[in-house]
């Protein structure tokens, strides 16, 4: 039948391209730069004083793992610090990555029977005052 999918050879599992090079393929990298904001209202409840404390950055990314890599990145457990990411190597608004800690948090590998590449999100949180 003309419709019929054809397939021919085997698919290599976690190779994003024909030269099979491991790395990770990001889809998204989001950098969220925050403070928690203490406020103090008056007697009419509008806000009249507002600090902002504890700066942070709340990193997020998502993509694609391919080759040995995988192995390498399933070795960041939640809760653990991140000396280094690449998309962060700068001081961007303010922050400093070589200050404060990078925490590893929330991690979610996906694997599934249609496409062999597995994909990966996680987020991290930087607190640049942390020591």
């Amino acid at each position: 039948m003309a419709t019929a999918v054809i397939e021919t050879g085997t698919l290599p599992a976690y190779d994003l391209d024909e030269d099979g090079e491991s790395g990770i393929l990001l889809d998204t990298f989001t950098m969220a730069f925050k403070r928690t904001y203490e406020t103090k209202r008056n007697a009419n409840k509008s806000t009249v004083f507002q600090r902002g404390v504890d700066p942070m950055v709340e990193i997020t990314a998502a993509g694609r793992i391919s080759g040995s890599t995988r192995v390498t990145f399933a070795a960041f457990h939640p809760g653990t610090t991140i000396t280094a990411l690449t998309n962060y190597a700068t001081t961007i608004r303010g922050f400093n990555p070589a200050s404060g800690k990078i925490i590893f948090q929330d991690v979610e590998d996906t694997l599934n029977n249609v496409d062999t590449t597995p994909t990966f999100s996680f987020t991290a949180m930087h607190y640049p005052i942390m020591a």
